[in-house]
C-alpha cells in the first residue's frame, strides 16, 4: 500500500511531477479508482504498487544517466581545454596566411624552407639545436618520440617533454611578436 499511503497522507504529493507524470497513464488512475472504490482487493493495490516501483526505477534510472552524460561533457571539455593549452593553436595566426608550405618533392627538409610566417620563424630560429631537431623529427620526417629517443640515445618520455617545452615556447614568442605588432 506504499502509493495509497502516500496520496492518504500527504496530498500535495500529487503536484510531484514523478507523481503527475505516472498518474499521466490512463491504466494507473484506473488502477488507482479501482484500488479507492475496492480497499480489501490487494492484487490492484500490489499491481499498482509495482508499476510506480518500476516506473520510479527508470526514472531513477534516467536521472542518473542524464547525470553520467553531463559529467563525462564535463570532464571532456576539461580534457579539450588543457589539449589545447598544452599544444600548439593554428588559432593564434591568420587564416590567410599559409605556415607550412607542402610539397610534394622535400629538397630542402628544413624549417626555413618550409615556414612562410615570419613570426613563427624567428620564434623557431630562438629554439636550441635538439630541440628544432626534435620538432623537424615529429613534424616533417613523422618519427614517434621512440624514434627520436633511440637516435638522441635518451628515453621517449624525455623527447616529449622537450617536444612539448618547445612548442610553448613557440606559442609565446608568436603570441608576443603578434601583440607587439598588433598595438
Amino acid at each position: 500500500m506504499m502509493i495509497l499511503n502516500l496520496i492518504k497522507n500527504q496530498l500535495n504529493i500529487l503536484e510531484n511531477p514523478v507523481i503527475q507524470n505516472f498518474f499521466s497513464y490512463d491504466e494507473n488512475i484506473q488502477l488507482l479508482n479501482h484500488s479507492k472504490k475496492h480497499p480489501n482487493d490487494t492484487s490492484s493495490i500490489s499491481l499498482l504498487n509495482k508499476r510506480f516501483h518500476t516506473y520510479f526505477t527508470n526514472v531513477k534510472r534516467i536521472n542518473y544517466l542524464a547525470s553520467l552524460i553531463r559529467g563525462t561533457s564535463i570532464d571532456y571539455d576539461k580534457k579539450m581545454r588543457n589539449y589545447s593549452s598544452r599544444y600548439i593553436s593554428t588559432d593564434i595566426f591568420n587564416e590567410e596566411e599559409c605556415l607550412i608550405v607542402y610539397d610534394d618533392s622535400f629538397q630542402n627538409d628544413n624549417f626555413d624552407s618550409l615556414i612562410t610566417n615570419k613570426h613563427l620563424l624567428m620564434a623557431i630560429k630562438s629554439l636550441t639545436p635538439k630541440q628544432i631537431n626534435i620538432l623537424e623529427m615529429f613534424f616533417i620526417h613523422s618519427k614517434n618520440n621512440l624514434e627520436i629517443a633511440d637516435y638522441y640515445n635518451t628515453t621517449p618520455q624525455n623527447v616529449s617533454q622537450i617536444r612539448k617545452k618547445a612548442i610553448k615556447k613557440l606559442q609565446n614568442d608568436v603570441r608576443k611578436s603578434d601583440n607587439i605588432y598588433v598595438s
